[in-house]
């Protein structure tokens, strides 16, 4: 169990409240009011998880360098990303002069795909303050390789990010 769903059980008093808020896509963290009301009934309860919520915004996991080049980000993300079992997809927030604001996973998959929404990656870009934000997920076969689904996808969220104004500018698949 990591240290971070044995802090929420800890705090909720509810395994499994806590194991579904913890495998939320895009975490406990970036949950929306009525999200939060829809997974939690007790009004103590919503109201410790939003205090959590402040206390943890924003969500910094890494140095605030600045992110320059796809092989930048292939380097960092491939070894955090590259021997899961399972796809994952990591939305790194930057700032106008590109320095990291914020990691936000906004996504696990199986072993042959993920399933997300614009809405999943571009909320918590958008909580975060990004400027612009880059995608990096990995393809547990180990081909680096964009599938065709990958290139779809990203042509999606290209369009709903320009659309709200927080550019995707690269993605890149370890």
């Amino acid at each position: 169990m990591s240290s971070e769903l044995e802090a929420l059980t800890l705090l909720l008093g509810d395994d499994e409240l806590a194991r579904a808020l913890h495998d939320a896509p895009g975490g406990w963290r970036d949950l929306s009011a009525a999200e939060i009301t829809f997974v939690i009934d007790a009004r103590g309860q919503r109201q410790r998880l939003f205090a959590l919520q402040r206390l943890a915004q924003p969500h910094r996991t890494l140095n605030p360098q600045q992110v320059t080049t796809p092989a930048m980000v292939a380097e960092i993300y491939a070894d955090r990303l590259g021997d899961l079992m399972t796809e994952r997809m990591v939305a790194i927030a930057l700032d106008g002069r590109r320095h990291v604001l914020a990691e936000v996973e906004v996504a696990r998959g199986g072993r042959h795909g993920m399933v997300l929404t614009a809405a999943d990656v571009l909320r918590p870009m958008i909580r975060a303050g990004a400027a612009a934000f880059i995608l990096a997920h990995n393809h547990p076969s180990g081909s680096p390789e964009p599938s065709p689904d990958d290139i779809q996808m990203t042509t999606v969220l290209e369009a709903a990010a320009d659309i709200v104004g927080v550019p995707l500018l690269d993605h890149v698949v370890v």
